[in-house]
Parts: structure tokens; C-alpha cells; sequence
């Protein structure tokens, strides 16, 4: 939709949705990473904690970069379009079918399976009296981001018609690689 030139872009809460999430993650695992180091946990866990919070610092800062380039590249793709068929009106044109439920379905889906078979593996070849702290925090993380990631199935699957389920679908699926990097770390980190 083309905004009247000298209007400003009205936002809201939804639009904001991952920044804040974004935000709170970094400050959080920032916060659990200087918890961790005082109580003098195992080194691999304060170091993974450490890395979790950088990477989502990190997917901010991208998350930030990609909406100003796909609000720029929005402009200019609406002004060819303009250009090209000044006659057609703007609701003439169509938009075309949308793809996202499955395209998220299939990503959650396979960040699933692969957490899935990450825990298989921490299973098949740790003891119970064998894991460490480190390796607990890591298939804690892995089972969450399991759980995150089914309900985004199921909720992706269903349908995501509109500007807020786009928003919701797309935390969902942050906090799934969220937890997945943050197990992933833990368990190379506790190998090291």
C-alpha cells in the first residue's frame, strides 16, 4: 500500500514485535551470562549463555537491516508498477497467492526434525550419570525449541492471513532458532 508522499507510516506494537523480543533476549541472556560467571558455573555453559546472547544482538541488528532494505525495495517496486500501468488502479492489482503458511510450516518443520534428531543423538550417546550441567542446559533448549516449533506448525498450518499472525509467526519461529543455536552451543561447548 502506497503511502501519500508527506505522511508518515503510522506503527504499532506488532510492528515492533521482534525489536522488543529482540531486546529483552540480548538483556536477558546478557543478565544470565553475568549470573552464571559470578556462581562460578561450568565454563562451557557461561560461554554458550555468552554466545546466545551476541547471536541474538546479531539477528537484531539484522532483523533491523533487512526491514529497511524490504521497505526501500517496497517503494521502488511500487513506483515501477506505478510507472509502468498508470492507468490500472491500485486495488486492479493483484497480489499473488501466499505462500508463507507453507513456507514456515516446511522451516519449522525442519528445525524440528533436525532438534529432534540432535536429542536422538544426546540420547544415544550420553549416559545419564555422563552428561554435565552444560549438556542438560543444551537438551533443555533443544526439547523447548522442539515445543516452540510443533505449535508453529500447527498454528502456520491453519493460516497467516494478516500483518499480526505474519508478526507472531515470525517470534515463533526467532524463538525456535533461538533456543536451537543456544543448544547447539551448549553441546559443542561442553565437548570442547
Amino acid at each position: 500500500m502506497a503511502i501519500p508522499q508527506g505522511q508518515q507510516q503510522q506503527h504499532d506494537a506488532w510492528e515492533h514485535l521482534l525489536g522488543w523480543a529482540s531486546l529483552v533476549g540480548t538483556l536477558l541472556a546478557g543478565a544470565a551470562t553475568a549470573f552464571l560467571a559470578v556462581l562460578g558455573v561450568d565454563i562451557s555453559l557461561v560461554v554458550a549463555t555468552g554466545v546466545l546472547s551476541g547471536f541474538i544482538c546479531f539477528f537484531f541488528l539484522i532483523q533491523a537491516w533487512w526491514g529497511r532494505i524490504y521497505r526501500q525495495d517496497k517503494a521502488e517496486n511500487a513506483a515501477q508498477i506505478a510507472a509502468q500501468q498508470p492507468a490500472v488502479p491500485q486495488a486492479a492489482i493483484a497480489e499473488p497467492a501466499d505462500k508463507l503458511p507453507g513456507i514456515v510450516t516446511t522451516g519449522a518443520g525442519l528445525a524440528v526434525t533436525v532438534q529432534g534428531v540432535v536429542l536422538g543423538f544426546i540420547f544415544a550417546f550420553f549416559k545419564e550419570e555422563a552428561m554435565t550441567p552444560t549438556v542438560k542446559v543444551a537438551v533443555t533448549s533443544l526439547a523447548f525449541g522442539v515445543a516452540v516449533g510443533l505449535l508453529l506448525v500447527n498454528v502456520a498450518s491453519i493460516s497467516i492471513p494478516g500483518r499480526r499472525t505474519r508478526k507472531f509467526a515470525s517470534l515463533l519461529f526467532t524463538v525456535t532458532m533461538w533456543t536451537f543455536t543456544y543448544g547447539l552451543t551448549c553441546l559443542v561447548g561442553s565437548v570442547m
